[in-house]
């Protein structure tokens, strides 16, 4: 049987487990005390259904996890990105080197503008792991514990690690593709995010479905263009990572990322709408992230700039939504 190691105790870990779990591999989350394991109990009891309740019974959780980490076949990172290159730091000593590597984190580390790859392959020796791969896709996590059929993209350098991951993955609801483009397939995941959140600013301020399509457009455009100046291929942003990806989190209203643009639209303070949140919105860390990037690569890139002023200068979100949709 194919162990498995998940570091993470959010509803997309457990999620992961749970599709894992129905496709016959043994699974592990590893928790860093006794109050992630409550919080587990506490999630499964928002995102589980009673259908799902006798797998998720096959799910374990423990704090003693070194040898579940030293013995996996494959070991799932899914931890918001401002803590990733922590918690892989508290892990890597217990890495035996046997293990496939995945990120399933969609993020930019605030501090460096790296990828959860570049994290990865910064902080491990060769030696600690047999491959590095990632995950990402237009993937909601309440939807995919009810089984809706869902699709998603595993990237990594090396194909047949992709194929290899790709088959532990899929399932009949679950629809894995596979591509080498990792940077393209994390920057789609990462950047859509800030899109999301501009989004939910045009939904707060009552604008709409023609402003919303124009700075979905606009915002796109602006992706891809990050995305290729950082080593992307055009072609990923229009696949499940990229264009699917935006499209899921800017339409839905389980999108942590909209909701952020939604209360900021009303006037509530970044640092309010964070501390109410009982889950990471990945796109407000990205944005720090990606105005460096832009900056780096002198790029001009009204709606990333827009958003990060928004969120960091405090600026007024009717005035700079005006000006990025009538830019005359």
């Amino acid at each position: 049987m194919i162990n498995v190691a998940i570091v993470g105790v959010t509803s997309w870990g457990i999620t992961l487990a749970d599709l894992l779990v129905k496709n016959g591999l043994n699974v592990t989350i590893c928790a860093r005390n006794k109050e992630d394991v409550e919080d587990f109990t506490n999630k499964r009891l928002k995102i589980f259904s009673s259908n799902n309740l006798k797998k998720f019974q096959e799910i374990n959780i423990t704090t003693e996890y070194y040898e579940n980490l030293k013995n996996a076949d494959m070991v799932l990172i899914s931890v918001p990105s401002k803590s990733f290159r922590n918690n892989i730091q508290n892990i890597k000593q217990y890495l035996s080197g046997s293990a496939l590597l995945i990120s399933a984190t969609k993020g930019l580390e605030i501090n460096t503008s790296m990828r959860m790859s570049q994290i990865l392959y910064d902080e491990l020796q060769s030696n600690q792991y047999r491959g590095i791969s990632v995950l990402s896709g237009p993937n909601l996590a309440a939807e995919i514990i009810q089984e809706i059929p869902s699709s998603t993209v595993i990237a990594s350098d090396n194909k047949r690690i992709t194929l290899e991951v790709r088959k532990f993955f899929s399932s009949k609801f679950f629809h894995v593709y596979t591509s080498s483009d990792v940077i393209g397939v994390e920057f789609g995941g990462a950047l859509k995010n800030i899109i999301a959140i501009g989004v939910g600013i045009c939904y707060g301020l009552k604008y709409g479905n023609n402003t919303v399509a124009t700075f979905i457009t606009s915002g796109f455009n602006e992706m891809i263009k990050l995305g290729l100046a950082c080593g992307a291929l055009e072609k990923t942003f229009l696949g499940f990572s990229g264009l699917g990806d935006l499209i899921t989190t800017c339409s839905s209203n389980l999108s942590r990322n909209r909701y952020v643009g939604e209360q900021l639209a009303i006037g509530k303070s970044i640092f309010d709408i964070k501390k109410s949140m009982s889950n990471v919105a990945e796109g407000v860390d990205t944005i720090f992230a990606a105005q460096n990037l832009s900056e780096l690569h002198n790029l001009d890139l009204p709606i990333i700039n827009g958003i990060y002023n928004i969120v960091f200068n405090y600026e007024s979100p009717d005035y700079v939504i005006k000006n990025l949709t009538n830019p005359i």
